[in-house]
C-alpha cells in the first residue's frame, strides 16, 4: 500500500444546488436520475480538463487537479454547460462550486488534510451558479488566465485561527456585475454610520442588528445600481 504523501494540488467540490427541491419537484426516482446525469456531466468535463474524480457522495462530487487554472477552467465549463437551455429536458439544475489549492495528503484513491476542509467550506459559501475560490488558488494562476476574479468575502474554517479570503470567478458576461468597494481605505470615525439614499436617511449604531443593502426588494435599503 502506498504511504500517504504530502503534495501540492488543487481540490474542486461541485455540489447540486437545492437537491431537496428537486426531490420535491420530481420525485425520488426522477430526481436521482437527474442528479446522476448532472454528476456525469461534471465527471466528463473534469476529465477533459486533466482532472481526476476522487469520490462522489449524494449530490456532490470531489475532484483533484495538478494546477489551479485547470480546476477553474473545469469549473467554468461546468457552469457554462448547465446554463445552456434544455440540458436536462426542461429541468433547471444548478451547482455551486468551490476550489482551493495547497498541500494535502494523497493515499490510494483519496486525499486528506486542511486543503479538503477549506475547499468544502468555500463550496458551502457559494450560491447556485457561483464559483468561489481562495487566494491560494488565485496566487497560482498564470498571468494570461482568461476568467476574471474579484474579492468576495472571508469565511471561517474549522481548525484555522484566521478567516480565509475567498474570491468569485466571473464565468459569464460581466455587463451586470456588482462592483466591490475597498472598505480598507475608509477611515474609522464615530459610533454612528449615516446612510442617505434617494431622500431616505438611516442612522446605524454598532449595537444594532444586521442592516442589509442590495437590489432585492426585501433588503432593509433597496438600491438601483451596480456598486
Amino acid at each position: 500500500m502506498r504511504e500517504p504523501q504530502q503534495e501540492e494540488f488543487t481540490i474542486m467540490f461541485a455540489d447540486v444546488a437545492d437537491s431537496t427541491g428537486l426531490y420535491e419537484q420530481l420525485g425520488d426516482i426522477e430526481a436521482q436520475s437527474t442528479i446522476s446525469q448532472c454528476l456525469g456531466l461534471v465527471r466528463d468535463l473534469v476529465e477533459r480538463t486533466q482532472g481526476r474524480i476522487i469520490k462522489t457522495a449524494g449530490d456532490d462530487i470531489m475532484c483533484m487537479f495538478d494546477r489551479a487554472d485547470l480546476a477553474l477552467m473545469a469549473a467554468c465549463s461546468i457552469q457554462e454547460a448547465l446554463a445552456e437551455e434544455m440540458v436536462f429536458d426542461d429541468i433547471t439544475v444548478a451547482m455551486h462550486i468551490g476550489v482551493h489549492s495547497g498541500l494535502g495528503l494523497i493515499t490510494e484513491g483519496d486525499v486528506f488534510g486542511d486543503i479538503v476542509n477549506v475547499a468544502a467550506r468555500v463550496t458551502s459559501a457559494a450560491k447556485a451558479e457561483q464559483i468561489l475560490t481562495t487566494k491560494d488558488s488565485i496566487d497560482r494562476l498564470p498571468a494570461d488566465f482568461e476568467a476574471v476574479t474579484r474579492p468576495y468575502d472571508k469565511v471561517q474554517v474549522k481548525g484555522r485561527i484566521q478567516p480565509v479570503d475567498i474570491y468569485e470567478v466571473l464565468w459569464k458576461g460581466a455587463g451586470d456585475v456588482t462592483g466591490v468597494m475597498n472598505v480598507e481605505t475608509f477611515a474609522q470615525g464615530g459610533s454612528i454610520l449615516k446612510l442617505r439614499n434617494c431622500g431616505l436617511e438611516f442612522d446605524l449604531k454598532s449595537d444594532m442588528a444586521a442592516f442589509i443593502i442590495g437590489r432585492d426588494l426585501e433588503c432593509c435599503l433597496t438600491i438601483n445600481g451596480t456598486m
